[in-house]
């Protein structure tokens, strides 16, 4: 029933926003009435959160904020809201003190922010931060069994199965679309929205499918429907151009599958992955290089050069091919924000700033956000990211179950390589980031 819902939201949000807007007001609305009703002892919150991590990117994609009924940064106003409610509600706050000290540690570059620029810093760049260091508490030692963790992943990939069919309809023919490299990602086979956020929300599915298949569980129980989907998730997100929401989460598989079955502990979970052998990974290999080769056909053979991290300049031997223009620019914009902080050691020049300041990047926004906290908060800033990077490691090694420390390596894997080619513009980093931190129970 869920499935055919949001595959009728897919097509009416392709005509008016207003049933997609209506629809999440509805769901936000009833969730928080169960939350007052039950102080989330039935886990509520956790799966309201799950869904708004499918819906974010398709809201915009809609257009659902021109509306004026529903936030642009759904997926910062929300979580905040719920996450807030939920502490007063539940009564506590988990003490997981990682989260405290981002908190504190981001909070005095604040004071920097002109006036002009203060709704701008804290909405579209601090909140990023803040709402990582909430979902930490929030998730914390939150018991999560092996059944709630595939009903998360299942709430969240209906909406990003509206976001396939959406994509289907507004996207011209092919032929009509320009795949040339000069334009970067391409909007016309992303829904008219920018390409870098279709692609990431598009990998989450990635991500959701890959894991069922791996843990040999299906989404759905119509045959093969699983493996369609994985196959048109991953075709959209090849002909958005834009490679990070492609390749993390298939990076993210593969250490999950290699740490579940290659590092050594003291396996507790009964769950055990798909055996996989040689054949099976040559089949998946080529299924792949299929799916690729298919996608680059559809391109002229622009894809592949995209890949290769080919330009138009690049191509016209005006232009060497490095590290800059393999990035698209991300590495010389993260430059930038080294050296502001440089410039502002102590404080950073304030959430948001790094794209006014002189000697910042004048119009554009920092898409990796290790720099971005540098530049915007200073050495404070840079001690939250060390803490960011290293507590994860020290959690890791306290793990025993092969299985835990898998799904905790992907999960972290997933959240900070998303944060350095999308930074942190949709909820994906902050959900997977506190959600590794959860005590899966898994028996």
């Amino acid at each position: 029933m869920w499935l055919i819902v949001h595959v009728i939201l897919g097509i009416l949000s392709t005509f008016t926003p207003y049933f997609l807007v209506f629809w999440v007001l509805g769901v936000m609305g009833t969730s928080f009435l169960q939350l007052l009703l039950t102080r989330n002892k039935d886990g509520i919150m956790t799966f309201t959160l799950s869904y708004l991590l499918g819906v974010e990117v398709f809201s915009r994609m809609a257009r659902a904020p021109l509306t004026g009924l529903l936030p642009d940064e759904i997926g910062k106003y929300f979580p905040l809201f719920v996450l807030f409610a939920t502490f007063l509600l539940e009564g506590k706050i988990r003490n997981r003190g990682i989260g405290w000290w981002i908190i504190l540690l981001t909070i005095p570059s604040l004071f920097v922010i002109e006036g002009q620029y203060l709704r701008y810093g804290i909405v579209f760049n601090y909140l990023g931060i803040f709402n990582l260091a909430l979902m930490i508490l929030y998730f914390s030692e939150k018991v999560i069994t092996f059944d709630q963790l595939k009903d998360m992943f299942r709430i969240t990939l209906f909406p990003l199965i509206s976001v396939l069919v959406f994509l289907f309809i507004k996207t011209p023919d092919y032929d009509e679309v320009e795949f040339t490299l000069g334009r970067g990602s391409i909007f016309e086979t992303s829904g008219g929205y920018g390409p870098n956020q279709v692609s990431t929300a598009l990998g989450i599915g990635i991500f959701i499918l890959g894991y069922f298949l791996l843990i040999k569980q299906k989404m759905f129980s119509i045959k093969y429907l699983d493996q369609a989907l994985l196959f048109f998730f991953l075709i959209r997100g090849l002909l958005t151009f834009s490679r990070g929401g492609v390749m993390v989460p298939i990076l993210c598989l593969i250490v999950f599958y290699v740490v579940n079955n290659y590092v050594r502990g003291v396996r507790r979970t009964k769950i055990k992955l798909k055996k996989i052998k040689s054949t099976h990974i040559m089949i998946a290999l080529g299924g792949l290089v299929a799916i690729f080769l298919y996608a680059n056909i559809i391109t002229n053979g622009a894809l592949l050069l995209r890949y290769q991290g080919e330009t138009a300049g690049t191509l016209a031997g005006t232009r060497e091919k490095d590290l800059n223009h393999f990035t698209s620019h991300r590495l010389e914009i993260a430059t930038m924000d080294i050296q502001l902080w440089l410039e502002h050691p102590l404080l950073g020049v304030g959430p948001g700033m790094s794209k006014f300041t002189e000697g910042g990047h004048y119009g554009f926004g920092s898409h990796v956000e290790y720099s971005r906290i540098l530049a915007e908060h200073g050495i404070l800033g840079g001690i939250a990211l060390l803490i960011i990077t290293i507590y994860p490691i020290m959690y890791y090694r306290k793990l025993r179950d092969p299985f835990q420390k898998g799904l905790f390596a992907a999960f972290i894997l997933l959240a900070i390589l998303t944060s350095f080619h999308a930074a942190m513009r949709t909820m994906v980093t902050p959900f997977f980031y506190g959600l590794a931190f959860a005590k899966f129970k898994f028996d």
